[in-house]
């Protein structure tokens, strides 16, 4: 359905504004899953106190993206993801599964972010240390690449106040839910500009995991292509010199009209061509023996039109 990722600077508001939009999911009748690190289990600081643990979380919050995210409910990512890396793996991983997507920044000036978490409770807060690491490092999100687009961003201490953030929430809603045409009828929104729409992405080859093969298809296909060509073999064998004319194959493989002969040696160079062919085709038109069957015999005819 859709898949929400939230971006900002540590103690910027992020958990906060992301239940309220759950909530404001929920309110329109749509399934909505808020995934961070306190859902799995994580504790802020530890979690990003060097490298391999960041590496570790990052991983854990990607995995349950993914094994979460679809068309039955909207997924909410609740982290500072702070990587523009990361964040088009995310994106990918959105466009994987054909699902809306849009990118919200908690844009909360860095002393505002640093007074909230030390007013935290000790078990809630990041260390002083962690702290600047994580700001220091932070990529803000751009609304020029499409792995942070539609971009909405919203200040929850900004002097516009409270009106002005359930605004950008109710704009990230509307989009996220394609709610569009029926912005007009918010109230308030009089002379307020149309939030960009997201759209569902579409799985493109590098998204999409490839269909699981048997292990030994190519073994399969090379079998069946052989038989043609024992078949082929055999016809030619009744007229040495001649055209073997139309050569019939057994079950459902149609049958090939030669009006020349091939030799072996023609025949296995175009079996070689053939399943080059297949393999770069990564076997997704082939998912069988027989088909592969089929697709070499039209090969072949192919082969004997050209010549």
């Amino acid at each position: 359905m859709a898949f929400i990722v939230f971006s900002g600077h540590p103690s910027s508001g992020k958990s906060l504004l992301a239940a309220r939009l759950q909530k404001m999911v929920q309110e329109e009748g749509r399934a909505c899953l808020v995934i961070s690190e306190e859902s799995l289990g994580l504790t802020r600081d530890g979690c990003y106190s060097d490298a391999r643990s960041e590496k570790v979380a990052r991983g854990q919050l990607k995995a349950e993206v993914e094994r979460c995210i679809g068309r039955q409910h909207v997924v909410i990512l609740d982290s500072m993801n702070a990587i523009k890396g990361y964040r088009y793996e995310l994106y990918c991983l959105a466009r994987g599964a054909a699902v809306r997507y849009c990118m919200v920044h908690v844009d909360t000036p860095i002393e505002t972010c640093r007074t909230w978490n030390e007013a935290r409770p000790a078990d809630a807060r990041y260390a002083t240390a962690v702290f600047a690491d994580l700001a220091g490092r932070f990529e803000r999100p751009d609304s020029r690449q499409r792995w942070d687009a539609p971009l909405f961003t919203v200040r929850p201490a900004a002097a516009e106040g409270e009106a002005e953030v359930q605004a950008q929430l109710r704009a990230v809603l509307v989009s996220a839910l394609d709610l569009v045409q029926h912005a007009d009828r918010e109230p308030g929104s009089e002379g307020r500009p149309v939030p960009p729409a997201s759209r569902a992405l579409a799985p493109t080859i590098a998204t999409t995991n490839a269909r699981l093969s048997s292990t030994n298809l190519l073994h399969e296909i090379d079998r069946g292509a052989h038989q043609v060509m024992d078949a082929i073999s055999a016809a030619q064998e009744l007229r040495p010199g001649g055209a073997p004319g139309t050569v019939q194959f057994s079950g459902e493989i149609p049958s090939l009209r030669m009006d020349r002969p091939m030799h072996v040696a023609e025949l296995r160079r175009h079996k070689r061509a053939f399943l080059r062919l297949v393999t770069n085709l990564s076997l997704t038109k082939a998912p069988d023996a027989v088909t592969a069957q089929r697709m070499f015999v039209d090969y072949l005819a192919d082969q004997l039109t050209q010549q």
